[in-house]
């Protein structure tokens, strides 16, 4: 029985943190770090992100199912793009065809890095007193002005229009219904370009789904990996 491997990939908010309780929720589950979330070096550079996120993927038991946040959603699916073969299935939280990051916002992540990070994720969980979003918030303030800054600029150069055709692995696509920074009708737009895809929304959820909503993240993650499991088996 090949049991899919999941690997959890976060985004610009709180580094591994984002995916909350999550994390201990599925058996084999990895977890990558990007650099800069705290330690380390962050880069604004897509391709040597996308590259770096191949090879740590690549190192892991198959079937892989990469699941993202965010701008770690995106490099899951530049992955997919990159590496046909590699992964099994993509699962993917508050993505668009694109990222959008105003000039004032990146302007902000430089010159006043607290309040930045403080909006960010104000407008990202629902409750912001909650163990959860304390410590995205406490590893948003290690991890400082030049990640963030970083972050948001690979978020600006995520461009998937027309390209995700190409997938043909299955994908799920996840949106909060309450987000802001990825609303749902500019999460569809995703959606309906891939070939695989199925789209669910998670109401009472912002763009950190999994932080407002974890039990049903936990449940349609479940689900998808029981997918994959049984496509797997299926070609052994």
């Amino acid at each position: 029985m090949a049991v899919p491997t999941p690997i959890l990939l976060h985004g610009e908010i709180g580094g591994p943190a984002c995916w909350g309780a999550i994390d201990g929720r599925f058996a084999g589950v990895a977890s990558i770090r990007l650099p800069g979330h705290p330690d380390g070096d962050a880069t604004a550079d897509l391709e040597v992100s996308v590259g770096r996120v191949a090879r740590t993927v690549a190192r892991l038991d198959p079937p892989r199912v990469l699941i993202g946040h965010g701008v770690g959603g995106a490099l899951a699916i530049e992955v997919a793009l990159q590496d046909p073969d590699l992964l099994a299935g993509i699962v993917t939280f508050g993505v668009g065809t694109e990222l959008p990051v105003d000039d004032g916002s990146l302007m902000a992540a430089f010159t006043d890095h607290a309040a930045e990070a403080h909006r960010l994720l104000a407008e990202s969980v629902h409750h912001h007193d909650t163990p959860e979003a304390l410590r995205i918030a406490g590893l948003m303030e290690q991890a400082g002005a030049r990640t963030l800054a970083a972050d948001y600029q690979l978020c600006r150069q995520v461009q998937l229009v027309d390209r995700t055709t190409e997938l043909r692995i299955p994908v799920l696509v996840v949106a909060g219904a309450d987000d802001v920074w990825a609303p749902p009708e500019v999460v569809e737009l995703l959606a309906r370009q891939i070939p695989t895809a199925t789209m669910v929304v998670v109401p009472g959820a912002r763009h950190l789904a999994m932080v407002d909503r974890p039990d049903a993240c936990s449940q349609l993650i479940a689900a998808f990996l029981a997918r994959i499991e049984l496509s797997a088996e299926d070609v052994l």
